[in-house]
């Protein structure tokens, strides 16, 4: 597959990602009467939650593409981010799909107002664990492709390092913390629009199709 057309895939699945973020985040803080949302369509919880399980392993397509240019230089660095990526983009699938599932069971409880945040340390011993280990995937595949891109090896501008997932995610979450509906919908949401960015603008800046 052309390396643009993977990362254009990329891009669009975490368009729809992020999308289903908001919807089920929409969910849970429609439940806060202070950020005075109305209330989701009662298809929000279930198509916020397709949305991220179907769209989400795409990613490692984006993934597996920036790595090849990578391979001439950096072999062992390329496999490394192609298998990180790969294997972060499935479990950041299954992260969407449980924080669904708890979603749904809190939404259960009559009278619970449900913040996103609150809600992942309730259900700690499901989430925790997941978040960790695609935390860790991630920001390795993350620095290895940032420090290839610093030395010109991985065929996009010197300057696209600094959009890397790991940054973006710390950027989008610093400016959704300014206001409490950020904090309810930006922060939790910033690891997929993070994707968004990147995979934007390393498609738009790659210099080979091959």
């Amino acid at each position: 597959m052309p390396l643009r057309l993977a990362l254009v895939i990329a891009s669009s699945a975490a368009v729809v990602a992020s999308m289903g973020d908001l919807l089920l985040l929409w969910v849970a803080a429609a439940t806060q009467p202070a950020l005075g949302l109305p209330s989701p369509p009662p298809s929000a919880l279930i198509v916020g939650h397709f949305a991220g399980v179907l769209a989400i392993p795409l990613y490692g397509l984006g993934w597996v593409a920036l790595a090849r240019p990578m391979a001439i230089a950096q072999p062992r660095a390329a496999g490394l981010v192609r298998a990180a990526g790969v294997y972060g983009s499935a479990l950041g699938a299954a992260i969407h799909g449980t924080t669904a599932a708890v979603l749904a069971a809190e939404r259960g409880m009559a009278g619970v107002t449900i913040d996103a945040m609150a809600m992942v340390g309730r259900w700690a011993m499901l989430l925790l664990p997941l978040w960790a280990l695609a935390s860790v995937l991630i920001a390795a595949a993350s620095f290895l492709w940032g420090r290839a891109a610093l030395d010109d090896q991985a065929g996009v501008p010197r300057w696209t390092a600094w959009t890397n997932p790991v940054i973006g995610t710390l950027a989008i979450a610093v400016l959704g913390g300014a206001t409490p509906l950020g904090r309810a919908l930006l922060v939790p949401a910033a690891p997929n629009l993070a994707c968004v960015v990147f995979f934007v603008i390393v498609a738009a800046r790659l210099r080979t199709e091959r």
